[in-house]
Protein backbone atom coordinates (compact mmCIF):
# COMPACT_ATOMS: atom_id res chain seq x y z
CA UNK A 1 0.00 0.00 0.00
CA UNK A 2 1.39 3.38 -1.00
CA UNK A 3 2.52 5.21 2.15
CA UNK A 4 1.44 8.58 0.75
CA UNK A 5 -2.26 7.75 0.57
CA UNK A 6 -4.46 8.86 3.47
CA UNK A 7 -5.00 6.00 5.88
CA UNK A 8 -8.79 6.33 5.74
CA UNK A 9 -8.68 5.94 1.95
CA UNK A 10 -6.50 2.82 1.76
CA UNK A 11 -9.48 0.47 1.54
CA UNK A 12 -11.52 2.95 -0.48
CA UNK A 13 -13.44 1.52 -3.46
CA UNK A 14 -13.81 4.13 -6.25
CA UNK A 15 -16.78 4.52 -8.58
CA UNK A 16 -16.47 2.01 -11.42
CA UNK A 17 -17.44 3.33 -14.86
CA UNK A 18 -15.66 0.86 -17.13
CA UNK A 19 -16.65 0.67 -20.78
CA UNK A 20 -17.91 -2.64 -22.20
CA UNK A 21 -18.37 -3.35 -25.89
CA UNK A 22 -21.99 -3.96 -26.92
CA UNK A 23 -24.53 -3.37 -29.69
CA UNK A 24 -27.29 -2.06 -27.40
CA UNK A 25 -26.09 0.13 -24.51
CA UNK A 26 -28.65 0.34 -21.72
CA UNK A 27 -26.43 0.50 -18.64
CA UNK A 28 -25.82 4.19 -17.80
CA UNK A 29 -29.24 5.94 -18.01
CA UNK A 30 -28.08 8.00 -20.99
CA UNK A 31 -30.48 9.38 -23.54
CA UNK A 32 -30.77 6.98 -26.48
CA UNK A 33 -31.02 10.02 -28.78
CA UNK A 34 -28.04 12.05 -29.95
CA UNK A 35 -28.12 15.84 -30.17
CA UNK A 36 -30.35 16.75 -33.15
CA UNK A 37 -28.46 17.63 -36.34
CA UNK A 38 -30.00 21.10 -36.47
CA UNK A 39 -28.75 21.82 -32.96
CA UNK A 40 -25.31 20.45 -33.84
CA UNK A 41 -25.12 22.85 -36.76
CA UNK A 42 -26.11 25.74 -34.50
CA UNK A 43 -23.39 24.78 -32.02
CA UNK A 44 -20.76 24.51 -34.75
CA UNK A 45 -21.73 27.85 -36.26
CA UNK A 46 -21.35 29.56 -32.89
CA UNK A 47 -18.04 27.84 -32.20
CA UNK A 48 -16.64 28.92 -35.55
CA UNK A 49 -17.72 32.51 -35.21
CA UNK A 50 -17.67 33.90 -31.69
CA UNK A 51 -15.20 32.12 -29.45
CA UNK A 52 -11.47 32.72 -28.94
CA UNK A 53 -9.95 29.36 -28.12
CA UNK A 54 -6.69 30.82 -26.92
CA UNK A 55 -8.63 32.32 -24.01
CA UNK A 56 -10.01 30.54 -20.98
CA UNK A 57 -13.77 29.92 -20.93
CA UNK A 58 -16.11 32.19 -19.01
CA UNK A 59 -15.46 31.00 -15.47
CA UNK A 60 -18.98 31.93 -14.33
CA UNK A 61 -20.77 30.49 -17.39
CA UNK A 62 -22.63 33.80 -17.45
CA UNK A 63 -24.67 33.35 -20.62
CA UNK A 64 -25.47 29.73 -19.85
CA UNK A 65 -26.68 30.63 -16.37
CA UNK A 66 -28.97 33.19 -17.98
CA UNK A 67 -30.50 30.55 -20.25
CA UNK A 68 -30.92 28.13 -17.32
CA UNK A 69 -32.50 30.90 -15.23
CA UNK A 70 -35.05 31.56 -17.98
CA UNK A 71 -35.77 27.83 -18.23
CA UNK A 72 -36.37 27.52 -14.47
CA UNK A 73 -37.97 30.89 -13.75
CA UNK A 74 -35.29 31.90 -11.23
CA UNK A 75 -32.47 34.48 -11.12
CA UNK A 76 -28.97 33.93 -12.51
CA UNK A 77 -27.62 34.36 -8.97
CA UNK A 78 -29.49 31.23 -7.87
CA UNK A 79 -27.46 29.03 -10.22
CA UNK A 80 -24.04 27.41 -10.02
CA UNK A 81 -22.87 25.50 -13.09
CA UNK A 82 -20.62 22.48 -12.72
CA UNK A 83 -18.73 19.87 -14.70
CA UNK A 84 -21.54 17.41 -14.27
CA UNK A 85 -23.50 16.79 -11.07
CA UNK A 86 -20.51 14.89 -9.69
CA UNK A 87 -18.50 18.10 -9.38
CA UNK A 88 -21.41 19.90 -7.75
CA UNK A 89 -21.81 17.13 -5.16
CA UNK A 90 -18.12 17.49 -4.35
CA UNK A 91 -18.42 21.30 -4.15
CA UNK A 92 -21.38 21.11 -1.79
CA UNK A 93 -19.78 18.60 0.55
CA UNK A 94 -16.40 20.37 0.50
CA UNK A 95 -17.90 23.77 1.25
CA UNK A 96 -20.23 22.68 4.05
CA UNK A 97 -18.59 19.76 5.86
CA UNK A 98 -15.37 19.43 7.81
CA UNK A 99 -13.47 16.39 9.02
CA UNK A 100 -15.78 14.06 10.88
CA UNK A 101 -19.02 15.87 10.00
CA UNK A 102 -21.96 13.63 9.08
CA UNK A 103 -23.59 13.40 5.66
CA UNK A 104 -26.85 11.44 5.37
CA UNK A 105 -27.71 9.70 2.12
CA UNK A 106 -30.16 6.99 1.08
CA UNK A 107 -29.06 3.51 0.10
CA UNK A 108 -29.19 2.07 -2.46
CA UNK A 109 -28.75 5.34 -4.32
CA UNK A 110 -26.23 7.26 -6.42
CA UNK A 111 -22.80 6.16 -5.23
CA UNK A 112 -21.13 9.56 -5.53
CA UNK A 113 -22.86 10.90 -2.41
CA UNK A 114 -20.96 8.46 -0.22
CA UNK A 115 -17.76 8.53 -2.27
CA UNK A 116 -17.49 12.33 -2.25
CA UNK A 117 -18.20 12.35 1.48
CA UNK A 118 -15.39 9.91 2.21
CA UNK A 119 -12.94 11.79 -0.02
CA UNK A 120 -13.75 15.02 1.84
CA UNK A 121 -12.99 13.37 5.19
CA UNK A 122 -16.59 13.52 6.39
CA UNK A 123 -18.62 10.54 7.61
CA UNK A 124 -21.41 9.06 5.48
CA UNK A 125 -24.56 7.85 7.23
CA UNK A 126 -26.57 5.60 4.95
CA UNK A 127 -30.32 5.19 5.43
CA UNK A 128 -31.79 2.10 3.82
CA UNK A 129 -34.85 2.12 1.62
CA UNK A 130 -37.62 -0.30 2.56
CA UNK A 131 -38.00 -3.84 1.22
CA UNK A 132 -39.75 -2.58 -1.91
CA UNK A 133 -37.02 0.03 -2.55
CA UNK A 134 -39.21 2.92 -1.47
CA UNK A 135 -38.18 5.79 0.80
CA UNK A 136 -38.90 5.25 4.51
CA UNK A 137 -39.49 8.85 5.59
CA UNK A 138 -39.68 8.06 9.29
CA UNK A 139 -36.36 6.22 9.22
CA UNK A 140 -34.76 9.02 7.21
CA UNK A 141 -35.91 11.71 9.62
CA UNK A 142 -34.82 9.61 12.60
CA UNK A 143 -31.31 9.49 11.11
CA UNK A 144 -31.29 13.27 10.66
CA UNK A 145 -32.42 13.76 14.25
CA UNK A 146 -29.84 11.34 15.63
CA UNK A 147 -26.76 12.31 13.58
CA UNK A 148 -27.36 16.05 13.06
CA UNK A 149 -25.71 15.97 9.61
CA UNK A 150 -24.34 19.05 7.92
CA UNK A 151 -25.63 17.74 4.56
CA UNK A 152 -28.35 15.27 3.57
CA UNK A 153 -29.04 13.93 0.08
CA UNK A 154 -32.31 12.77 -1.45
CA UNK A 155 -32.46 11.56 -5.04
CA UNK A 156 -35.86 12.05 -6.73
CA UNK A 157 -36.45 9.90 -8.70
CA UNK A 158 -33.91 7.73 -6.94
CA UNK A 159 -31.14 6.05 -8.90
CA UNK A 160 -31.18 3.04 -9.27
CA UNK A 161 -34.60 2.25 -7.83
CA UNK A 162 -36.81 4.85 -9.55
CA UNK A 163 -38.78 5.69 -6.39
CA UNK A 164 -39.89 9.19 -5.39
CA UNK A 165 -40.95 11.23 -2.38
CA UNK A 166 -43.75 13.76 -2.70
CA UNK A 167 -42.85 17.44 -2.64
CA UNK A 168 -44.70 17.94 0.65
CA UNK A 169 -42.68 15.21 2.34
CA UNK A 170 -39.38 16.64 1.12
CA UNK A 171 -40.34 20.10 2.31
CA UNK A 172 -41.28 18.66 5.70
CA UNK A 173 -37.66 17.50 6.01
CA UNK A 174 -36.29 20.91 5.00
CA UNK A 175 -38.55 22.60 7.54
CA UNK A 176 -37.84 20.18 10.39
CA UNK A 177 -34.04 20.33 9.98
CA UNK A 178 -33.11 23.91 9.06
CA UNK A 179 -29.45 23.41 10.08
CA UNK A 180 -28.95 20.63 7.54
CA UNK A 181 -28.30 21.48 3.90
CA UNK A 182 -30.87 19.33 2.10
CA UNK A 183 -29.69 18.43 -1.40
CA UNK A 184 -32.44 17.16 -3.70
CA UNK A 185 -30.89 15.48 -6.72
CA UNK A 186 -33.31 15.92 -9.64
CA UNK A 187 -31.09 14.37 -12.31
CA UNK A 188 -34.17 12.54 -13.67
CA UNK A 189 -36.67 15.34 -13.08
CA UNK A 190 -37.77 15.62 -16.72
CA UNK A 191 -39.10 12.03 -16.67
CA UNK A 192 -40.97 12.63 -13.41
CA UNK A 193 -42.22 16.20 -13.70
CA UNK A 194 -42.23 17.32 -10.05
CA UNK A 195 -39.56 19.72 -8.82
CA UNK A 196 -38.49 21.54 -5.65
CA UNK A 197 -36.93 24.47 -7.55
CA UNK A 198 -39.87 26.75 -6.78
CA UNK A 199 -39.09 26.46 -3.06
CA UNK A 200 -35.44 27.53 -2.98
CA UNK A 201 -36.24 31.01 -1.69
CA UNK A 202 -38.59 29.71 1.00
CA UNK A 203 -36.00 27.32 2.46
CA UNK A 204 -32.44 28.64 2.71
CA UNK A 205 -31.15 25.10 3.39
CA UNK A 206 -32.52 23.67 0.12
CA UNK A 207 -30.25 22.87 -2.85
CA UNK A 208 -31.61 21.32 -6.05
CA UNK A 209 -29.27 19.50 -8.45
CA UNK A 210 -30.00 19.10 -12.15
CA UNK A 211 -28.06 17.74 -15.14
CA UNK A 212 -28.15 17.91 -18.92
CA UNK A 213 -26.72 14.38 -19.15
CA UNK A 214 -30.04 12.51 -19.08
CA UNK A 215 -33.10 13.98 -20.79
CA UNK A 216 -31.09 16.54 -22.79
CA UNK A 217 -28.56 14.02 -24.11
CA UNK A 218 -25.33 15.84 -23.22
CA UNK A 219 -23.72 13.15 -21.07
CA UNK A 220 -20.51 13.41 -23.07
CA UNK A 221 -20.12 17.12 -22.31
CA UNK A 222 -20.62 16.98 -18.51
CA UNK A 223 -22.96 19.87 -17.72
CA UNK A 224 -24.81 20.08 -14.42
CA UNK A 225 -26.10 22.88 -12.25
CA UNK A 226 -27.35 23.58 -8.74
CA UNK A 227 -30.19 25.88 -7.74
CA UNK A 228 -30.40 27.45 -4.28
CA UNK A 229 -31.07 30.78 -2.60
CA UNK A 230 -28.61 33.49 -3.58
CA UNK A 231 -26.74 33.58 -0.28
CA UNK A 232 -26.10 29.84 -0.24
CA UNK A 233 -25.11 29.87 -3.90
CA UNK A 234 -22.56 32.63 -3.20
CA UNK A 235 -21.03 30.50 -0.46
CA UNK A 236 -20.80 27.44 -2.73
CA UNK A 237 -19.04 29.61 -5.33
CA UNK A 238 -16.07 29.89 -2.95
CA UNK A 239 -15.22 26.24 -3.59
CA UNK A 240 -16.00 26.09 -7.33
CA UNK A 241 -12.83 25.64 -9.40
CA UNK A 242 -12.18 28.40 -11.95
CA UNK A 243 -12.94 27.69 -15.62
CA UNK A 244 -14.72 24.48 -14.64
CA UNK A 245 -16.86 24.23 -17.78
CA UNK A 246 -15.34 24.33 -21.24
CA UNK A 247 -16.32 26.82 -23.92
CA UNK A 248 -17.71 24.00 -26.04
CA UNK A 249 -19.84 22.59 -23.21
CA UNK A 250 -21.26 26.02 -22.42
CA UNK A 251 -22.22 26.65 -26.02
CA UNK A 252 -23.76 23.20 -26.52
CA UNK A 253 -25.78 23.53 -23.31
CA UNK A 254 -27.19 26.90 -24.37
CA UNK A 255 -28.14 25.53 -27.75
CA UNK A 256 -29.92 22.42 -26.47
CA UNK A 257 -31.84 24.40 -23.83
CA UNK A 258 -33.23 26.64 -26.57
CA UNK A 259 -34.69 23.60 -28.36
CA UNK A 260 -36.76 22.20 -25.53
CA UNK A 261 -39.63 21.34 -27.90
CA UNK A 262 -37.51 18.59 -29.46
CA UNK A 263 -36.39 17.32 -26.07
CA UNK A 264 -39.96 17.32 -24.75
CA UNK A 265 -41.09 15.03 -27.58
CA UNK A 266 -38.21 12.66 -26.84
CA UNK A 267 -39.06 12.63 -23.14
CA UNK A 268 -42.67 11.73 -23.95
CA UNK A 269 -41.44 8.83 -26.09
CA UNK A 270 -39.11 7.58 -23.35
CA UNK A 271 -41.86 7.76 -20.70
CA UNK A 272 -44.25 5.84 -22.97
CA UNK A 273 -41.53 3.26 -23.63
CA UNK A 274 -40.82 2.96 -19.90
CA UNK A 275 -44.46 2.06 -19.35
CA UNK A 276 -44.43 -0.47 -22.21
CA UNK A 277 -41.20 -2.12 -21.07
CA UNK A 278 -42.35 -2.30 -17.45
CA UNK A 279 -45.62 -3.98 -18.42
CA UNK A 280 -43.78 -6.47 -20.61
CA UNK A 281 -41.29 -7.28 -17.86
CA UNK A 282 -44.12 -7.96 -15.40
CA UNK A 283 -45.28 -10.83 -17.62
CA UNK A 284 -41.90 -12.60 -17.66
CA UNK A 285 -41.02 -15.50 -15.41
CA UNK A 286 -38.23 -15.23 -12.87
CA UNK A 287 -37.92 -11.44 -12.79
CA UNK A 288 -39.58 -8.60 -10.89
CA UNK A 289 -39.51 -5.02 -12.22
CA UNK A 290 -39.96 -2.16 -9.76
CA UNK A 291 -42.11 0.87 -10.66
CA UNK A 292 -39.98 3.78 -11.85
CA UNK A 293 -40.45 7.50 -12.44
CA UNK A 294 -37.12 7.86 -14.25
CA UNK A 295 -35.66 6.65 -17.58
CA UNK A 296 -34.68 3.25 -16.23
CA UNK A 297 -36.20 0.24 -14.46
CA UNK A 298 -34.69 -1.81 -11.66
CA UNK A 299 -35.28 -5.52 -12.14
CA UNK A 300 -34.87 -8.29 -9.56
CA UNK A 301 -33.91 -11.65 -11.11
CA UNK A 302 -33.76 -15.21 -9.85
CA UNK A 303 -30.12 -15.17 -10.98
CA UNK A 304 -29.02 -11.66 -11.86
CA UNK A 305 -25.48 -12.58 -12.84
CA UNK A 306 -26.69 -15.20 -15.31
CA UNK A 307 -29.23 -12.81 -16.84
CA UNK A 308 -26.59 -10.10 -17.15
CA UNK A 309 -24.08 -12.43 -18.82
CA UNK A 310 -26.61 -13.87 -21.27
CA UNK A 311 -27.79 -10.39 -22.22
CA UNK A 312 -24.19 -9.39 -22.82
CA UNK A 313 -23.64 -12.48 -24.97
CA UNK A 314 -26.48 -11.12 -27.09
CA UNK A 315 -24.74 -7.74 -27.25
CA UNK A 316 -27.04 -5.98 -24.76
CA UNK A 317 -25.37 -4.16 -21.89
CA UNK A 318 -27.32 -3.39 -18.69
CA UNK A 319 -26.15 -2.45 -15.21
CA UNK A 320 -25.37 -5.45 -13.02
CA UNK A 321 -25.38 -5.08 -9.21
CA UNK A 322 -23.85 -8.44 -8.38
CA UNK A 323 -24.81 -11.00 -5.78
CA UNK A 324 -24.28 -9.09 -2.51
CA UNK A 325 -26.07 -6.37 -0.61
CA UNK A 326 -29.55 -4.89 -0.99
CA UNK A 327 -29.36 -5.02 -4.78
CA UNK A 328 -28.34 -8.67 -4.92
CA UNK A 329 -29.44 -10.26 -8.21
CA UNK A 330 -30.70 -6.94 -9.52
CA UNK A 331 -30.03 -5.37 -12.90
CA UNK A 332 -30.97 -1.88 -14.05
CA UNK A 333 -32.12 -1.36 -17.61
CA UNK A 334 -32.08 2.10 -19.17
CA UNK A 335 -34.98 2.91 -21.47
CA UNK A 336 -33.71 3.11 -25.04
CA UNK A 337 -35.32 3.63 -28.40
CA UNK A 338 -38.27 1.38 -29.30
CA UNK A 339 -35.90 -0.74 -31.41
CA UNK A 340 -33.41 -1.10 -28.55
CA UNK A 341 -36.17 -1.90 -26.08
CA UNK A 342 -37.58 -4.55 -28.39
CA UNK A 343 -34.14 -6.17 -28.59
CA UNK A 344 -33.92 -6.18 -24.79
CA UNK A 345 -37.36 -7.72 -24.36
CA UNK A 346 -36.73 -10.41 -27.00
CA UNK A 347 -33.48 -11.37 -25.33
CA UNK A 348 -35.01 -11.43 -21.84
CA UNK A 349 -37.92 -13.51 -23.10
CA UNK A 350 -35.48 -16.07 -24.48
CA UNK A 351 -33.46 -16.09 -21.25
CA UNK A 352 -36.39 -16.38 -18.84
CA UNK A 353 -38.90 -18.24 -20.96
CA UNK A 354 -41.37 -15.49 -20.11
CA UNK A 355 -44.34 -14.28 -22.09
CA UNK A 356 -43.07 -10.74 -22.82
Amino acid sequence: MNRFIREDLRDFVPYNANQVACRVKLDANESPYDVPDAVKQEILAALQGEWDYNLYPDSDSTRLRGVIAEYLGVEDENILVGNGSDQLIKIIISSITGSGDRVVCPTPSFGMYKISTVIAGAKPVEVSLDDEFQYDLDKYMEALDKHKPRVAFICIPNNPTGCVLTKDRVLSIAKAFPDTALVVDEAYYEFHGTTLVDNINRYDNLIVLRTLSKAFGLAGLRVGYSVACQDLTRQLYKVKPPYNLSTFSQQAAMAILKHRDIIRKRINTIVAERRRVYNALKEMAGIKPYPSSANFILVKCDNGQEVYEKLLEDGILVRNFGSKGALSNCIRVSIGTPVQNNALLRSLKAITGGNG
